[in-house]
């Protein structure tokens, strides 16, 4: 019994280990790849990417993109090549040609071969340069401005419901695609006073900014060469951006405007606000002038411009609060109103391009340099009168 007990137990042992011996290893096969929609299209990069689902049974070596302005494009033409291993992966095209179509496929190698996913294309947008400039500034400008606004709710508790409304638009992962995709931005151009042409362009977040936006392009093409000629100097800045929507509140200054979109400022503001397109001419000022008086001066002169197309101060309908001519403490702007009528819209233009070259900063007193410039463009009869309104002026 005993050697029966021991054969049948060495049978199961030899049984066990054929059966062991004998299992096969899965084969394998090539991988199995799809490729990703394109997104995030400019006028020579785009986003693409794919998924490979089963890595056929052996590790990925080598995946990517490759694209070609042929169909069925393969490693042979244009790639990337990216991290190994199975899952989803992102990719950057770049080096495209503006406004021509591409074809791409993802494609994954493993020890069997190389396989490729389905085919997508698209087309390459057609970008002026100008506004390719500030599409590729966008995600910098998205980052700034949420860190910015972070800052401001603490600051102002009225408006934090408004402020983190902003934040958490400006959030969005879909948001840079969705203003490539949509079209969000509005274009136009201007002649400056040296015949170069200078593009005005304005970019949103939201297509229900549209209508708004593209006012403001047109107020900024009407407003600037009244500025430039007053201040007898061309825009030094290659164009003029807009930034519309992204922020609460308005800022200006090296050939940009940022300005908080026009239903939220006025929905968040009292019936006696300033207008809107006045404080556009405010930002777009702040390119020539840093000194905040003598920028509100430049503000109240182009809105009048344009709405009254007099230089006469006593014909102008917007003075931002009601002013009263020479009255003792006239300060800031009424100041410079009260000078502006001494020394006439030729010498207050004169003295503006002087100031420029004087650079007065903002948040800082005008110097002495500066409050001469004024007192020099004064009839002999009222460079007394001048003087006194500059030293009792908080400017």
């Amino acid at each position: 019994m005993k050697s029966i007990k021991y054969f049948i137990q060495n049978l199961f042992i030899l049984l066990l280990i054929l059966v062991i011996g004998c299992k096969k290893e899965p084969p394998i096969i090539l991988p199995e790849i799809s490729t990703t929609v394109i997104t995030n299209i400019t006028n020579t990069s785009a986003t693409s990417g794919g998924t490979i689902t089963n890595d056929g049974n052996s590790p990925i070596w080598s995946r990517g993109v490759c694209w070609s302005i042929n169909e069925n494009p393969t490693v042979l033409d244009n790639k990337t090549s990216d991290e190994s291993g199975i899952g989803v992966f992102t990719t950057s095209i770049t080096g495209l040609t503006p406004n021509t179509t591409y074809y791409v496929r993802a494609y994954a190698r493993n020890s069997q071969g190389l396989n490729y996913g389905n085919e997508v294309c698209f087309t390459t947008k057609n970008f002026s340069p100008a506004l390719s400039e500030m599409l590729n500034s966008l995600p910098n400008i998205i980052s700034w401005e949420i860190a910015n606004l972070q800052g401001l709710i603490e600051r102002n508790p009225g408006v934090a419901v408004l402020i983190q409304e902003k934040i958490d638009m400006l959030k969005r992962p879909a948001l840079y695609n969705e203003i490539i995709e949509g079209n969000f931005f509005a274009e136009d151009s201007v002649t400056s006073v040296n015949g170069r042409h200078i593009p005005i362009i304005a970019v949103f977040p939201l297509e229900i900014m549209r209508h708004d936006a593209s006012q403001s392009v047109t107020w900024i093409k009407n407003a600037l060469p009244i500025l430039e000629n007053f201040m007898k100097t061309q825009m030094r800045y290659n164009y003029e951006r807009i930034w519309y929507g992204f922020i609460i509140g308005n800022k200006g200054g090296g050939g940009a405007a940022y300005m908080e979109d026009k239903y939220t400022y006025e929905s968040r503001t009292t019936p006696n606000r300033l207008p809107y397109e006045a404080i556009l001419y405010h930002e777009l000022s702040h390119s020539y002038i840093g000194n905040e008086s003598l920028n509100q001066f430049l503000e109240v002169y182009i809105y009048n411009i344009i709405h009254t197309g007099s230089t006469d101060i006593q014909l102008w309908t917007y003075l931002r609060q009601p002013y009263t001519a020479y009255k003792a403490g006239n300060t800031g702007v009424y100041a410079l109103f009260d000078i502006y009528q001494l020394i006439g819209h030729d010498g207050m233009s004169e003295a503006y391009k002087e100031l420029y070259s004087l650079n007065p900063m903002y948040g800082e007193p005008l110097s002495t340099e500066c409050k001469q410039v004024f007192i020099n463009q004064a009839p002999e009869n009222q460079k007394n009168n001048v003087s006194a309104i500059l030293e009792a002026a908080k400017l």
